[in-house]
């Protein structure tokens, strides 16, 4: 509340104090809260080795949106040293959650084989996955990967997407 001013008057410094407390007990959700913090410099100085700590605590905690934020620092070596098979760990981690925007990011990697072995069914089944689960850009870009493929890859995209839904520990 403090850290959007709801209810109360804006105080992200406030909010990072309350957030700090919290996530020294353990809490995912505060840990997550104060690694966006410091990511933003809102209230905090901007330290993004500091925000990869909390995300990685929290993300350790198995929250989704910690383990997506974590993966896409760890790809771009913000606040880590790159490393892009821990990257594409998280967001899988992420991604088996239901998070959508790791499963439209899995895609594209998948795609264009970045950070994995280059694979258009398993690009089509998480991007099958994101569009289902909402994520616009996901359902954008699915006619364009849909060119490139033929039908038997489309309907073995289909089965994959199906089989990782299944595995998805929602």
């Amino acid at each position: 509340m403090l850290e959007v001013g709801l209810g109360t008057p804006r105080d992200p410094a406030a909010a990072a104090r309350w957030y700090r407390a919290a996530a020294g007990q353990g809490m995912a959700e505060a840990q997550y809260s104060l690694a966006s913090l410091y990511r933003r410099g809102d209230g905090v100085p901007a330290d993004d080795a500091m925000a990869a700590q909390f995300y990685r605590r929290a993300a350790e905690q198995g929250h989704g949106e910690a383990q997506m934020r974590l993966a896409a620092m760890y790809f771009e070596g913000i606040g880590v040293e790159s490393d892009r098979q821990r990257a594409v760990g998280w967001y899988r981690s992420a991604a088996a959650q239901g998070v959508a925007g790791a499963q439209y990011i899995l895609g594209l990697l998948h795609e264009f084989g970045e950070g994995v072995e280059q694979d258009l069914v398993a690009a089509a089944a998480w991007l099958i996955l994101a569009a289902e689960n909402g994520n616009a850009d996901a359902q954008g870009h699915m006619p364009k990967l849909q060119e490139k493929m033929t039908t038997a890859q489309l309907v073995d995209a289909r089965k994959l997407a199906v089989r990782l839904d299944s595995a998805e520990p929602r």
